[in-house]
């Protein structure tokens, strides 16, 4: 987040450097905040969801990789090996679970 930048201006900044969507600002749903922890460096945090038919495109500069799977799949893998996931994604993935904020 850049100085005197919203955490929805960050969002939508985020959204485009790393996934290259440019989105209007009322088109993201804000969820809910994690305060800064060990999960995530340290770092406050908002998290957002977007609903729509859009084509992301990583940007490896940004993001190492990125897949889609069924949040069921991602569920079962995060029960299995739990290690093989960043801690902030699995905190958000279980505030999400736990909210029921998955569309199934």
């Amino acid at each position: 987040m850049n100085s005197g930048e919203s955490y929805d201006d960050c969002a939508r900044r985020e959204m485009e450097e790393e996934l290259g969507l440019v989105l209007a600002k009322k088109l993201l749903r804000r969820h809910f905040q994690i305060a800064a922890c060990s999960e995530t460096g340290w770092e406050f945090v908002w998290v957002y969801s977007v609903r729509g038919d859009y084509h992301p495109i990583i940007n490896p500069v940004e993001i190492e990789s990125g897949s889609y799977w069924p949040v069921a799949e991602v569920a079962r893998q995060l029960m299995d090996s739990p290690e093989k996931w960043a801690p902030s994604f699995r905190r958000v993935f279980d505030e999400f679970w736990q909210r029921r904020l998955f569309v199934l």
